[in-house]
């Protein structure tokens, strides 16, 4: 099972960190929007993801306008559900069934702007597994680091 984590479940959190996106004016506007993902603001960004798996690892990404804060879902994933409460959207996504189940729980806070944090959790298989090494989490910080992106930054 740790060979599953080490090599599914961290490329997917690292995916997530470094596909997570507007002027101030467009991310509040998109997460203002009932059931919006949180859109960050175009440009580079530095992002630094923190699990006990993999220890921290730090990078520059650039995100698009168009770029999904979750990146894109498999055909077999169900539509995320988006709650927001106060300050903070809670983003959960399942994909899968059974013992191929993978269900995401992202806590969002943060401008999109300037700055944001997620907090995440990873779990696989089915829901009745009683198993510590089917559950992983992590934490991502992102600082938005300028508008234009260098041709050497990861596109995102």
């Amino acid at each position: 099972m740790r060979e599953f984590i080490t090599r599914f479940l961290l490329p997917v959190a690292a995916y997530l960190c470094f596909c997570i996106p507007g002027e101030d004016a467009f991310a509040e506007a998109e997460v203002a929007s009932r059931g919006a993902l949180p859109a960050r603001r175009p440009g580079l960004w530095r992002i630094s993801t923190v699990s006990a798996v993999g220890g921290l690892q730090v990078g520059e990404t650039c995100v698009g306008l168009q770029d999904s804060i979750i990146g894109p879902q498999g055909s077999d994933c169900a539509k995320p559900e988006i709650t927001r409460a106060d300050d903070q959207i809670v983003v959960t996504v399942a994909c899968g069934s059974g013992a191929e189940r993978i269900a995401s729980s992202l806590l969002f806070t943060g401008d999109f702007a300037t700055w944001y944090r997620a907090q995440g959790k990873i779990a696989t298989g089915d829901r009745t597994a009683n198993d510590a090494d089917l559950r992983t989490g992590f934490t991502i910080d992102a600082m938005f680091l300028r508008p234009d992106c260098n041709e050497t930054a990861p596109r995102n």
